[in-house]
């Protein structure tokens, strides 16, 4: 039994250490015929051959017609690396360079640092980068041909109508810091397609549910008459139809927009089952903190960060309960809990009061204090067979589904 103990205790002391590498892209920008990437430290050694023959298959990384050759260093064993000339020689290298001073994702070339005894020492130097990836979500029945940049007349992926693009992912690397630009994804010269759009670093996720000769962005309202969405660029908006929120507790104010700039979350309040079409233009700037957020495509929690979340679900917020938000649909965000009895509604719109806009939770007759069961509708007339719809019971309004 002591021996069973002891060795108990030597395998739950047992740690497992995860291999933690870093990616780094290295220009040739010396010519050298050859060139090899080894690593060392501790008792091991690892090696990659980055530029040696037709027969060493290295990634590369193209940026503005230069070449980047991939480097993965991996510092579970080795703590340093070196870049050399070529196997042999050894006459011209990089020397000494920590793994943990390179960046992850970084962009260098070799720059001389020294010579000494004949032998030619380099550096690396960060050369900066600028990235803007893009993600295309598309509707069925949506086909696109070509991406296609620019930024102010300077056309960023060649002529229009820009690079090959039939949707998923797509990256545009630069040595220029261009801010934000203008993207379109089309159907070719002579077909539909969206236009002005925009895009900074980083990454810019767009949902094309619609192509048009003008283009902008397509939602269509449920059977209750709202919707949720993101703006996939800067829309302009006929007046009375989208709306943001403004937190106010345990409801919020909806806010009537007629501009929204691009990945807003927002509100449709209109005809049901009915598609509006937003053309792309200036937007505007929103009117108060947005307590609307842009889904993640993850389930989502009733409580992150210590707010409360909700969900449209019809013409109702529900709270929400692990399900899944698309990443072009929206929530709703508040500071406190709605009260369970649903005794104010959580959306106020512009200009009406809390008897009106949009309630925060389905109440069932089941769940009013035994005895309660006369249903009276607003107009204070009472009904001995309610179906569905609003009524007060016992002084509280109840929602029949």
């Amino acid at each position: 039994m002591k021996k069973l103990i002891t060795l108990l205790l030597v395998l739950t002391g047992c740690v497992m250490t995860a291999s933690a590498t870093k990616t780094i892209y290295v220009q040739n920008n010396c010519l050298w015929p050859q060139m090899r990437s080894w690593q060392w430290g501790g008792s091991t050694g690892a090696e990659q051959y980055m530029f040696i023959d037709s027969d060493v298959k290295v990634t590369t990384i193209t940026v503005e017609g230069e070449t980047y050759y991939t480097v993965t260093l991996d510092d579970t064993n080795q703590t340093h690396f070196i870049i050399d000339k070529n196997y042999d020689s050894g006459n011209e290298k990089t020397v000494d360079l920590a793994i943990s001073s390179v960046k992850d994702g970084s962009f260098y070339y070799l720059t001389f640092k020294e010579e000494t005894s004949g032998t030619k020492y380099y550096n690396l130097t960060e050369k900066p980068v600028y990235t803007y990836n893009f993600s295309v979500d598309k509707a069925d029945g949506v086909t696109l041909s070509n991406i296609y940049l620019w930024k102010g007349s300077t056309e960023l992926l060649g002529t229009y109508p820009g690079a090959s693009f039939t949707g998923g992912d797509y990256t545009y690397r630069t040595y220029t810091d261009r801010g934000e630009i203008n993207v379109q994804f089309n159907q070719g010269k002579s077909n539909p397609q969206t236009v002005d759009l925009t895009a900074n670093q980083g990454n810019n996720k767009y949902y094309i549910s619609t192509m048009t000769t003008d283009g902008g962005q397509a939602v269509k309202t449920n059977t209750s008459g709202y919707a949720t969405a993101v703006s996939t660029g800067h829309l302009d908006i006929t007046s009375g139809i989208a709306y943001v929120a403004e937190d106010k507790g345990t409801w919020a104010q909806a806010h009537n927009v007629t501009g929204i700039k691009y990945g807003n979350p927002f509100l449709i309040k209109g005809t049901a089952s009915t598609t509006y079409c937003f053309g792309y233009g200036s937007g505007a700037d929103l009117p108060c903190t947005n307590a609307f957020k842009a889904g993640t495509g993850g389930n989502l929690a009733s409580v992150t960060g210590g707010k409360y979340n909700y969900i449209l679900n019809g013409n109702t917020f529900k709270a929400a309960n692990g399900q899944k938000v698309g990443e072009n649909k929206a929530y709703l965000q508040l500071s406190a809990q709605v009260p369970a009895t649903g005794e104010s509604r959580v959306l106020r719109f512009d200009g009406e009061d809390e008897t009106t806009g949009i309630e925060a939770v389905d109440v069932n007759p089941e769940t009013v204090k035994e005895g309660a069961r006369e249903y009276y509708n607003l107009n204070g007339q009472r009904v001995m067979n309610p179906s569905k719809g609003l009524y007060i019971v016992n002084g509280k309004k109840v929602i029949i589904k």
